[in-house]
């Protein structure tokens, strides 16, 4: 999508970055690596048991989406090293009631965030809507309350980064990620309520709605202050 006319996207419409090029491997945890991976797993073990789901869907089957993802290949097959001290033991702890909860989903991007920095990396968040730096709508339908968002500071080898970030994401975050994305996608039902009230707002803000509308038009009206998934139900 183009970016929508007016001013420059501000703080708030930074955005993830998402790597085309295949990663490479990664190599194995350092010792201050492992005593992290200890300390997540303890977190992880502690709160597992209060933990809600935050799910928008509660009929989504959490164990049949976990169940896929362990079937998919990671990114760039990454290798052994994804199957190692640290996210497998993260992934197991958190698929084995079933149920990936937010605190799961945030501490897997939490593990990720610290592998790129273990790499000599500067990387600022999570970020979570309505913090400044927080993704918005990226498509129809999406609900930044249940994403987590990230980005490097003073990167000065992007393609570097870009790799560090792939092989990071692949070891430490991207099943449980998968999970946590796939149970909280809108249905077709909410992306159509979702596009009418941008529609919606965005007419009444003045900006240009075609007929028929857009969804460019849509995400348009959420660069300018339209908030579509706030009266979601």
């Amino acid at each position: 999508m183009l970016p929508p006319p007016g001013p420059s996207r501000g703080p708030d419409f930074e955005y993830r970055r998402r790597m085309l090029d295949p990663p490479k491997p990664m190599k194995p945890p350092s010792g201050h690596c492992e005593i992290f991976v200890r300390a997540l797993l303890a977190l992880t073990l502690l709160s597992a048991c209060g933990s809600t789901s935050g799910s928008s869907n509660p009929t989504v089957d959490d164990e049949a989406l976990i169940a896929a993802v362990r079937q998919e290949g990671l990114p760039g097959d990454p290798g052994s090293d994804a199957g190692g001290v640290g996210g497998k033991a993260l992934e197991d702890v958190a698929f084995a009631d079933g149920l990936v909860t937010f605190d799961e989903y945030e501490r897997v991007v939490l593990a990720a965030m610290q592998c790129v920095r273990n790499e000599g990396f500067n990387v600022e968040g999570p970020f979570r809507y309505p913090h400044p730096n927080a993704e918005l709508a990226i498509e129809a339908g999406t609900d930044p309350t249940l994403r987590l968002s990230w980005h490097g500071l003073n990167i000065k080898e992007e393609e570097r980064f870009g790799e560090v970030t792939a092989a990071c994401q692949a070891q430490w975050s991207h099943r449980i990620e998968q999970v946590w994305l796939r149970k909280n996608a809108p249905t077709q039902d909410e992306i159509e309520t979702w596009l009418e009230r941008a529609w919606e707002c965005a007419t009444q803000k003045g900006l240009p709605v075609s007929d028929p509308p857009t969804e460019e038009e849509a995400l348009n009206g959420v660069h300018y202050g339209c908030r579509p998934w706030e009266s979601r139900g």
